[in-house]
């Protein structure tokens, strides 16, 4: 499944399910009841592209620790399912220089921060900022409005996304995980039976 902003509507496919809550800040995610109920935790898969209104509200680590909260979530909920977590895009909401440079360090605060949380098999940090600029600037037909994608853009997201949520590797992944959770019952029962029963 993929859950995200506004940045994520129009990319709906039958290969997975979309959830796409415009004018979201991460935050909400979880604190919403209605929206937290509303989505899927017991999907094989995440891709989750968020904070894209929150660059302007929240400082990067702020952001990192809704994400890693979010995650921890995910986990609790579905113990086997692998997430991807896809940099934010690039936008150039303001014309002055000044403002694009103030704009451009926030969102390269922000996926840095994800790259460095994502350091093992699960998350997995996805780089999409790249595919969207040249020479350090946003690919203008990429954008229909300096901060939402064109139709072209859709596209482009579409399938970046829809080539990181390769079935087999999931499925690959999933089972994986399933013989970990069931080793660890296993330790976990073994660990028990070692304890000193009580008279």
């Amino acid at each position: 499944m993929i859950l995200g902003d506004s940045i994520v509507s129009g990319i709906a496919s039958e290969e997975y399910v979309l959830c796409s809550f415009p004018g979201i800040h991460i935050e909400n995610i979880l604190s919403n009841i209605r929206i937290r109920n509303s989505i899927p935790w017991q999907s094989d898969a995440f891709f989750i592209l968020l904070g894209s209104n929150d660059i302007f509200k929240l400082h990067s680590s702020e952001y990192l620790a809704y994400v890693q909260s979010l995650f921890s979530f995910i986990m609790f909920k579905n113990p086997t399912a692998k997430v991807y977590i896809g940099s934010l895009l690039p936008r150039t909401i303001f014309l002055r220089e000044s403002k694009k440079l103030v704009v451009h360090n926030k969102i390269t605060h922000f996926n840095t921060a994800l790259q460095e949380f994502c350091t093992g098999d699960n998350p997995s940090y996805i780089d999409l900022h790249s595919n969207f600029i040249l020479n350090d600037n946003p690919i203008s037909h990429l954008f229909s409005d300096k901060v939402h994608l064109s139709a072209q853009g859709k596209k482009l997201l579409k399938d970046n996304i829809s080539a990181v949520l390769n079935t087999e590797k999931i499925i690959a992944f999933k089972q994986e995980k399933q013989k970990q959770v069931s080793q660890n019952e296993v330790e976990q029962q073994w660990w028990r039976e070692l304890q000193p029963r009580s008279t």
